[in-house]
């Protein structure tokens, strides 16, 4: 009897989990599946950044918070030093405006949340979203 499970533990047990059906091999796949969106989505996350000249040094990760954590009451959005803050550590984009409500900061935090709503919808966000509930992040 333990010769059987000595050559259940030495050959068929690693042999069994590369097979393309196993619980691991199903959920390397899945997390390399979650690699691969989430390196797309965010790719295309900063192409669209760069198109929108959102160019504050934390700007990816400010988007990202927003879009995973998105919050039922509004963010503060400030200017200090002259960058454009949302929330009370992101950083969208640098400015010459002085005040929170001038017409290049308003219209710089339009684009921040347009850019927001739309990446949810995303392909490759939609497809992160499923492989990472799957793998229970």
């Amino acid at each position: 009897m333990e010769h059987r499970q000595n050559i259940w533990q030495q050959i068929v047990r690693p042999l069994w989990t590369s097979m393309p059906f196993s619980r691991e091999a199903r959920h390397r796949r899945t997390a390399a599946r979650f690699i691969a969106a989430d390196a797309a989505f965010r790719v295309r996350l900063r192409a669209e950044i760069g198109r929108l000249n959102l160019n504050a040094r934390r700007v990816e990760q400010t988007v990202v918070e927003e879009i995973l954590n998105p919050r039922p009451w509004k963010r503060e959005v400030w200017v200090n030093q002259g960058i454009i803050g949302y929330g009370t550590t992101g950083n969208i984009a640098l400015t010459t405006a002085t005040a929170a409500d001038a017409p290049e900061v308003v219209e710089v935090v339009r684009q921040f949340v347009e850019l927001a709503e739309a990446a949810r919808q995303w392909p490759e966000f939609v497809e992160r979203q499923k492989c990472e509930r799957k793998l229970k992040l």
